[in-house]
């Protein structure tokens, strides 16, 4: 990848801004992106975040937001008590001796506790948050 040395004294920022492109259109493919971010590591947040929105690229809205936590938890919960519901229906149905069971109870034990412990990990408190 190129060294691209940027002189501090220009005096305007289009022809410093040009010279950038240049630098980056003249790379090779394959360093471009690699390019690209080393140039972005001296913004700032707010920056950063602007040149996302106009690149196109947006952080999801609160309802967004809200409606994928709904969906994930509302999934998780259809889990949890389908496995519950098949668990009580496996304790109290019969088999025939000869024919092998159509649902391993062992699976949906483990299907039901791991949606218990996902819920744990929802709701527990987040070990990065002062709260």
């Amino acid at each position: 990848m190129k060294d691209v040395q940027i002189n501090k004294e220009h005096d305007g920022s289009s022809e410093l801004m040009q010279s950038a492109r240049r630098a980056i259109q003249e790379m090779p493919q394959k360093d471009r992106v690699e390019g690209l971010k080393m140039l972005s590591e001296g913004l700032s947040e707010r920056e950063k975040n602007e040149l996302g929105r106009s690149l196109g690229i947006q952080t999801p809205t609160q309802k967004t937001t809200d409606f994928i936590w709904k969906v994930t938890i509302l999934t998780f919960a259809f889990v949890l008590c389908g496995s519950f519901i098949v668990l009580a229906f496996g304790v109290f149905e019969t088999v025939p001796e000869n024919s092998s069971s159509l649902v391993s109870g062992d699976l949906m034990l483990s299907i039901f506790t791991a949606a218990v412990g996902f819920f744990a990990g929802v709701f527990a408190p987040s070990p990065g948050k002062n709260e």
